[in-house]
């Protein structure tokens, strides 16, 4: 028997719960990110799908929050309950939002890097945009998903697309300064260091434009990111200048710009970002022979992608920058190949054939050159339309074997250049104090 309290509950239930279910989406709307917990919002989310009044302001929630929840590394349970709204949305016989699209990609892109239901959403996202800058996000998504798998033409297809898009209304928009940053990395990965620094300088002069301004309309998630990736790439370009002290000079602007904008606005902090600053930093500093510091950058490095998993490939980077032994890099070929990162299974893959080489083991480094043509011809995972570009980038670039900088570096160091650091300059005291360990794996 229920007590007068419990029937008066299933009253307020049976005539105003949907009302206050609606409200709380609502609430979740209006409240701060950093203030918002995850597993409320995924509550309040499941409490409206049977409520067909409230399946747009559940989009609007799994949308604004997507971020949050794959920085917190929720992206599992947040694609279980995308699905359930895009069943919901089915069951009804209504078309899905643009916006479900784009989240339900970015929760599929932290498991794996070449996915053609990644590339089906966005592809799908352009076509139901309601408006420009719903189609927009979703090109640009969909270029960051090409430049995962290589395809560098389609990735500049879809930017050239919308760049000529924003520029019919939105010049001094944040997306535009996206777009711009966007191609200073597709120029970065393709050698045209020139052209890449000016798209960043581009993109940096108009988000400097919109700081002053204090638009309050732009997202300020995607100011900080785009703001921090300019100031990034712009020192991996300083690196291949082998301009080494106003390279990490960069990245720490970046890394701070960051975190002091994250702390500004109460926005969750990208973990990604900071994992690859250390990284970069410490792929630097150990090119330098500086491993006392390298080491504590690896190590950050390292702790970031396994505690908070940020991004599919960024472990197996990691992984991959501080390998030295056969079983090491063998194991970081697997790896890539089982996320489906053609970049970096093919750069674990020269590495193991130099090491091949050195130990002279020629049969199985031409054994793996067989393997890496097989997989050319029968695999997704790789193309042969970047194959070249990725050799240069690997037996050229800092972040490849890095054969031309070493030689430099050397150079530098007999002509006793004040591009050469001796010590590391991040902010970070601990890293002074850092005793490396005898192994990070």
């Amino acid at each position: 028997m229920t007590t007068l309290a419990e029937r008066k509950e299933m009253i307020d239930q049976k005539f105003h719960g949907g009302n206050r279910n609606l409200r709380t989406l609502q609430f979740h709307l209006d409240s701060s990110e950093e203030d918002t917990i995850i597993d409320d919002v995924f509550v309040s989310i499941q409490d409206n799908l049977n409520n067909p009044n409230a399946l747009d302001k559940c989009n609007l929630v799994i949308s604004r929050f997507t971020y949050k929840a794959i920085q917190t590394n929720y992206s599992a349970k947040w694609l279980q309950i995308i699905e359930e709204l895009i069943t919901a949305y089915d069951n009804l016989r209504r078309e899905l939002p643009c916006q479900l699209y784009i989240s339900k990609s970015s929760c599929l892109g932290q498991f794996q890097t070449f996915d053609n239901e990644i590339e089906i959403c966005l592809k799908t996202a352009t076509l139901v945009s309601r408006n420009d800058l719903e189609k927009i996000e979703a090109l640009i998504k969909l270029a960051y998903y090409y430049d995962g798998i290589g395809s560098y033409s389609q990735m500049e297809q879809s930017l050239i697309q919308a760049e000529s898009i924003c520029k019919i209304s939105l010049s001094e928009h944040i997306y535009i300064a996206d777009i711009w940053c966007a191609l200073g990395c597709l120029k970065f990965i393709t050698f045209d260091l020139n052209v890449a620094m000016k798209y960043f300088q581009k993109s940096l002069g108009v988000l400097k434009n919109l700081d002053r301004i204090n638009d309050n309309s732009i997202s300020k998630i995607k100011f900080a990111k785009t703001y921090s990736t300019c100031l990034h790439y712009m020192g991996r370009i300083k690196l291949e200048k082998h301009q080494f002290k106003e390279c990490i000079d960069f990245y720490i602007q970046s890394e701070c710009k960051l975190v002091d904008f994250c702390r500004d606005y109460k926005i969750t902090q990208d973990v990604g970002a900071t994992a690859f600053y250390h990284l970069r930093v410490a792929q630097v500093l150990d090119l330098l022979g500086l491993t006392k510091y390298a080491d504590y950058h690896y190590q950050q490095s390292k702790h970031f992608f396994e505690t908070e998993n940020p991004y599919p490939s960024g472990l197996s980077q990691m992984t991959l920058a501080i390998s030295k032994q056969e079983e090491q890099i063998k194991k970081s070929i697997e790896e890539n190949s089982r996320i489906s990162y053609g970049r970096g299974y093919l750069m674990s893959s020269i590495k193991l054939f130099v090491i091949y080489c050195k130990s002279l083991k020629l049969h199985l480094a031409f054994a793996l050159i067989v393997n890496i043509f097989f997989k050319l011809l029968t695999d997704k995972l790789i193309s042969f339309r970047y194959v070249l570009i990725l050799l240069k980038q690997i037996f050229l670039s800092s972040y490849g074997l890095g054969i031309y900088t070493k030689l430099k570096i050397v150079q530098l160091k007999l002509l006793k250049s004040n591009e050469i650091l001796t010590v590391c300059p991040c902010p970070d005291p601990k890293c002074k104090e850092h005793t490396p360990v005898k192994s990070i794996l």
